[in-house]
């Protein structure tokens, strides 16, 4: 299986697959040389104690020392969190699935906002 990648014109929502890693140059390879440029971060996570970890590398970096942009462990269904950027940030988010822990991970949303 793969991720469920929706894109619009200023936004991307992902949908876990609960089994495949999430890596923005499979998806846009475009990004490669820059990847994007990213205002806010929201999870919607399944359930309570989901774990959502993303990752700032390339797909070819060593994803063990790559800079972590978001770790946190969820409440509730209703916990959802946003982590903003200001003006935006350049980055290359990569969410490793076995970092991850989703109740339900169809369930789960993260859309990033686009600058």
């Amino acid at each position: 299986m793969a991720w469920t990648v929706r894109t619009s014109k200023n936004s991307m929502t992902l949908i876990p697959d609960d089994s495949t890693d999430f890596d923005l140059t499979t998806y846009l390879a475009a990004s490669l040389d820059t990847g994007i440029k990213v205002k806010s971060i929201t999870v919607k996570p399944s359930a309570t104690d989901d774990v959502v970890v993303i990752k700032n590398t390339p797909a070819a970096a060593n994803t063990a020392t790559a800079a972590t942009i978001l770790n946190e462990k969820y409440s509730s269904v209703y916990d959802v969190r946003t982590m903003e950027f200001g003006d935006g940030a350049w980055m290359w988010p990569m969410i490793d699935d076995t970092d991850c822990t989703f109740s339900t991970a169809a369930n789960v949303r993260i859309t990033l906002l686009l600058a």
